[in-house]
């Protein structure tokens, strides 16, 4: 199966304020930090597979 889609940031805003964006990934794919870049940025997120480390 295919998962590559094209990724949708969703904001999560504080009071009107956008302060942290996330990548939506189509089940099973989960977004996961890539250990480099902001927090609180898509960016430094990818869709993976499956939860836990690693």
């Amino acid at each position: 199966m295919d998962y590559r889609r094209e990724v949708v940031m969703t904001p999560i805003s504080t009071g009107g304020n956008v302060v942290q964006t996330r990548p939506v990934c189509m089940y099973p794919l989960v977004a996961r930090y890539q250990r480099y870049g902001s927090v609180n940025e898509a960016l430094s997120f990818a869709c993976r597979k499956g939860f836990g480390s690693g």
